[in-house]
């Protein structure tokens, strides 16, 4: 890149660079400038501007000469073409409308619901149903609990009537054995 172009407003490293540059690339040529007036220019443009139309009109000729019927089918296929592409849009453009309105009618719902959850009626209702449930949840916990009670009741009276009953098994096994014991006693004697 020619660091000329840019300016005196590049850093003095820049220019170290190109001083090493230039010592080891061969000396070029100075640059000749030229400088036109301004009719000059004027007349560049015209000269140019006058041509371009002759060249469109050149172009149209050669298109003129060929089948009419190529032209007409073509002149139907764009028409075609604009038509299907305008129909695209209008589809592109109502669903879009239909997305933006369901859209809408979303944050409408959401902000109504919000309005709604503010009301004071709303909020003692809300207080009342949550109270309902907590309530009805407590309830079955202690019914759970009374039923649980119940069953380690019943549990612990078979358990007092099972130890009862081995108490009084052993007790009569005892007396049978001391029965049997004065027996022999007896007889032993």
């Amino acid at each position: 890149v020619d660091e000329s172009l840019f300016g005196s407003s590049r850093s003095s490293a820049s220019t170290n660079s190109k001083a090493k540059l230039s010592k080891s690339k061969p000396k070029q040529w100075p640059q000749q400038k030229a400088s036109i007036d301004l009719s000059e220019l004027l007349k560049i443009k015209e000269s140019t501007q006058n041509q371009e139309p002759q060249k469109k009109k050149t172009a149209t000729i050669t298109n003129n000469r060929t089948n009419p019927a190529e032209t007409e089918a073509a002149m139907a296929r764009k028409k075609h073409m604009k038509q299907l592409e305008l129909k695209a849009i209008e589809e592109q453009r109502k669903a879009g409308t239909q997305i933006d309105n369901k859209k809408l009618e979303r944050i409408r719902k959401n902000a109504q619901e919000k309005i709604d959850e503010e009301e004071d009626i709303v909020k003692l209702l809300k207080t009342y149903s949550e109270r309902a449930i907590t309530f009805s949840i407590r309830d079955k916990q202690l019914k759970d609990k009374m039923e649980r009670e119940k069953k380690e009741k019943d549990y612990e009276k078979r358990m007092i009537l099972a130890m009862e009953i081995d108490r009084l098994k052993e007790i009569d096994a005892r007396e049978a054995e001391e029965q049997e014991k004065l027996k022999k006693m007896i007889e032993g004697r």
